[in-house]
């Protein structure tokens, strides 16, 4: 232990192998918090009440309907306020979420019963805030699955690996061949 010791950089009163322990231990700890504090900070923290967000998600999903030429108001309903509830809580980052709030979010349902305009509303409201409060964090990107699938033919994934991205009909892109893996049969 000794020759260790004269050699090592480390803390001089670490004297024992549990004190080295420790001292690596804490050393570690130390950096998952920090890699955690990095994480709560990377999202934007929304801080409307539900009501608040309900108004203001209702006003960016008639944008959205403005741009597709429909003359309606979007209405939140039963059909769509249990949706609309949780993104609220995700967004909020309220451990009442019943997802993983490390994640992102992914709407299942039948063909249009609502996920992309949810989901641009989501997008449309973030990135509102975002340029009018001037704050320093990256406008969330919209995106169909197939179009991405062809951006990153182009680009390298590292362009996406730390944007938010709402990717609208994942899983409906075109299969592409990407090769076949075969295991080798290991040599006895």
């Amino acid at each position: 232990m000794k020759d260790f010791q004269n050699v090592n950089t480390l803390h001089q009163a670490a004297t024992s192998t549990k004190d080295w322990f420790e001292l690596c231990m804490n050393t570690l700890r130390n950096g998952v918090a920090g890699e955690k504090k990095k994480n709560i900070n990377a999202r934007f923290p929304f801080h409307f009440g539900y009501d608040d967000f309900k108004a203001l998600f209702g006003q960016s999903a008639n944008i959205i309907f403005a741009r597709r030429r429909e003359q309606h108001n979007f209405v939140i309903d039963e059909n769509n306020e249990a949706v609309i509830a949780q993104i609220y809580l995700y967004m909020t980052m309220d451990e009442k979420f019943c997802g993983d709030l490390q994640k992102g979010i992914m709407l299942v349902g039948k063909y249009g019963s609502g996920k992309t305009l949810i989901m641009q509303a989501m997008a449309e409201l973030h990135n509102a805030i975002i340029n009018t409060m001037q704050i320093q964090r990256p406008l969330l990107k919209f995106l169909k699955s197939s179009d991405l699938l062809e951006d990153l033919k182009d680009k390298h994934i590292k362009n996406y690996a730390r944007l938010p991205l709402v990717i609208d009909e994942f899983g409906r892109e075109p299969k592409a061949d990407y090769g076949i893996w075969q295991p080798q049969k290991p040599d006895y």
